[in-house]
């Protein structure tokens, strides 16, 4: 379901939602986080940077 989610992100040209889905008890992304060379917190940044300009 995330990789779905993630496709449609990256098709409409924005950052993508699944790196906000983490672990309840690391606080990070699990196994299958896959960040397309961008580190996961960088991407949990440009999230709230593309929606805080809605």
């Amino acid at each position: 379901m995330l990789d779905k989610l993630s496709d449609l992100c990256i098709e409409a040209g924005e950052p993508s939602l699944a790196a906000l889905v983490v672990n309840s008890t690391t606080g990070a992304p699990g196994k299958g986080y896959e960040d397309g060379g961008v580190p996961w917190h960088t991407e949990v940044q440009e999230v709230f940077r593309h929606w805080a300009k809605q």
